[in-house]
């Protein structure tokens, strides 16, 4: 399941930054995690109820939903991170790369996961 999850996220590389997207056509940070779990596991998991730029403790109220903190991330877990100093920041962690959509970049990109400042990991419920 963790490689169909990033398989999907793979898919949305390049695709369109977008506030509250949860579209093929364009995301943010949640709504790639979201669609790439969704597709995956064909199911619909979503959560809008937060501000364009939110504060850490409403991420992490809004990903509890769908995931559970670990200790140890592995390949398609949620890491929250430090984005432009701000700790409102979702990707999936590959192992050794993050694919996030990034609002400065303009849309899904594959990074290096070294210099990434990680805050918090999550497990996606029903992933393994």
């Amino acid at each position: 399941m963790r490689a169909r999850i990033l398989s999907e996220a793979r898919k949305l590389l390049g695709v369109q930054y977008r506030d509250h997207g949860r579209t093929p056509h364009g995301v943010d940070c949640a709504g790639l995690i979201l669609l790439a779990k969704n597709f995956a596991m064909n199911s619909w998991d979503d959560f809008l109820d937060y501000e364009p730029n939110p504060t850490p403790s409403q991420i992490h109220r809004a990903v509890k939903r769908f995931a559970s903190r670990t200790s140890s991330p592995r390949p398609a877990d949620v890491l929250l991170t430090r984005h432009f100093g701000a700790v409102t920041h979702l990707g999936l962690f590959t192992g050794s790369t993050l694919i996030h959509a990034d609002r400065f970049i303009g849309h899904v990109v594959e990074a290096p996961i070294s210099g990434v400042d990680v805050v918090a990991a999550y497990s996606l419920h029903g992933v393994d």
